[in-house]
């Protein structure tokens, strides 16, 4: 359950630059955010970019790790293939789920992965990170300014 009064126990499933680049940075800089657990395929990755981003815990096993007495919600950013069983796992424990692009592999998986989301009541979030780059935030405040136009 989210608590406003005490920071999101977040995991993330995946160890890869994107994780590093886009995630780790922008939950270190959230104060209602704590990234608790990475969880990739090589204990030697987790256990590095754990140590770089002070995360306490790390795992190779995904279904060890989508523990809803240890995590609030999860971000699934591993390879597309994995996102379906990971989603559904994490769902069925009662976790959130930010799920990265693409979300599955063809529409039918998406789907099932959309209903089961809707079945739980979970809040999910497919993102588009680049939105949230620096570059990009400062490009999209000289557009709203009107200093480069429409």
């Amino acid at each position: 359950m989210i608590n406003e009064s005490t920071p999101l126990r977040i995991g993330i499933v995946g160890t890869s630059w994107w994780a590093d680049s886009m995630y780790l940075p922008a939950f270190a800089a959230h104060p209602g955010a704590d990234v608790v657990g990475l969880c990739g395929r090589t204990a030697a990755t987790a256990e590095a970019l754990a140590t770089t981003w002070d995360v306490p815990w790390t795992s190779v096993d995904s279904d060890d790790f989508l523990d809803p007495g240890r995590l609030d919600a999860v971000v699934i950013a591993t390879g597309t293939d994995s996102h379906e069983e990971l989603t559904m796992t994490a769902l069925d424990r009662g976790l959130h789920v930010v799920c990265e692009t693409p979300l599955a592999p063809d529409a039918a998986a998406a789907d099932r992965m959309a209903r089961r989301a809707g079945e739980t009541g979970a809040i999910t979030l497919v993102p588009f990170t680049y939105r949230y780059m620096p570059t990009n935030q400062f490009v999209k405040r000289l557009i709203d300014s009107g200093y480069i136009g429409e």
